[in-house]
C-alpha cells in the first residue's frame, strides 16, 4: 500500500503501478524467504475467490479508488511535506 501511495504521488501510471503490485505477488516466495515467514499469497488469491474476486482486482478497485491529498490530510501530513512529496517526482526512475 505504501508503494501504492508512493507511485501514485509520482503520477505513476496507474498500469505500472498494478505491475508492480504483481511483480510483488509474483516474488511471494522469495519475500517470505527473507522475512522467514510464510508466503500468504496463496491464502490472500483464496479469500478474494470466495468474495468473487482476485487480488489482482482487488488492487485494482483501491486504486481507483484512491484519493492520495484525502489520505495525506487523514495522516495529518503537514503542506510542507505533502508538497515535498508531490513535487519529487521528477527524481524518480521506475527500473524492473
Amino acid at each position: 500500500m505504501i508503494s501504492l501511495l508512493l507511485l501514485s504521488a509520482v503520477n505513476t501510471d496507474p498500469e505500472e503501478i498494478v505491475d508492480d503490485y504483481l511483480e510483488t505477488v509474483r516474488r511471494g516466495d522469495l519475500r517470505a524467504a527473507w522475512s522467514y515467514e510464510n508466503n500468504e499469497e496463496a491464502a490472500l488469491e483464496a479469500f478474494c475467490q470466495s468474495l468473487g474476486t482476485s487480488t489482482e482486482n482487488a488492487f485494482r478497485t483501491a486504486l481507483a479508488a484512491l484519493d492520495l491529498r484525502g489520505v495525506l490530510s487523514a495522516a495529518d501530513v503537514s503542506p510542507e511535506v505533502e508538497e515535498a512529496l508531490m513535487s519529487w517526482r521528477g527524481s524518480i526512475q521506475l527500473h524492473y
